[in-house]
């Protein structure tokens, strides 16, 4: 089975944009710093077993609330909890 160049393409710039964050990344992030759709970004890591290392969710996520209130990410409740 072959894969695709631009599969293999967008494995190269995911593994680039992931690996320098550790891995501390949702596949809708990735898939928006890259300009690629997200079911591609999440089908190859996926595939390659990179969605294991990925950070997948965030605190109190709600896609449907637009309030950017609304939501909290892990970083910031992370923050929060080295500051007590």
């Amino acid at each position: 089975m072959s894969i695709p160049p631009r599969n293999m393409a967008l494995a190269y710039r995911i593994w680039a944009y992931c690996t320098p964050r550790e891995w501390d990344c949702l596949a809708a992030e990735v898939a928006e710093a890259l300009d690629a759709d997200v079911k591609s970004v999440a089908s190859i890591c996926r595939a390659r077993g990179w969605n294991q290392r990925m950070r997948t969710s965030k605190i109190g996520f709600d896609p449907t609330i637009s309030n950017s209130n609304a939501t909290v990410t892990i970083d910031a409740a992370l923050r929060e909890m080295e500051t007590k």
